[in-house]
């Protein structure tokens, strides 16, 4: 979690939350699960957050998935 939040840093970002999940596997729709998912989002929109990193990489269909929730927020 250090890296990402180093080369957030470089980029201008500030770091204002962390979640950690561990899972024997990932959800096959959103990576983390449409129950985290949502208590992420929720928790960005308090705190102001705009952007969401997921340390992996998604299939297309979660990308899509994810960017749907996300798009209520703005």
């Amino acid at each position: 979690m250090l890296e990402t939040e180093n080369l957030v840093n470089t980029y201008g970002g500030v770091v204002i939350l962390e979640h950690i999940q561990k899972k024997q596997k990932p959800d096959y729709d959103t990576y983390i699960g449409a129950g985290k998912l949502d208590d992420i989002i929720s928790e960005m929109e308090l705190k102001g957050a705009n952007l969401l990193i997921l340390g992996n990489i998604l299939k297309a269909s979660q990308i899509y998935k994810v960017n749907e929730k996300l798009k209520k927020i703005g």
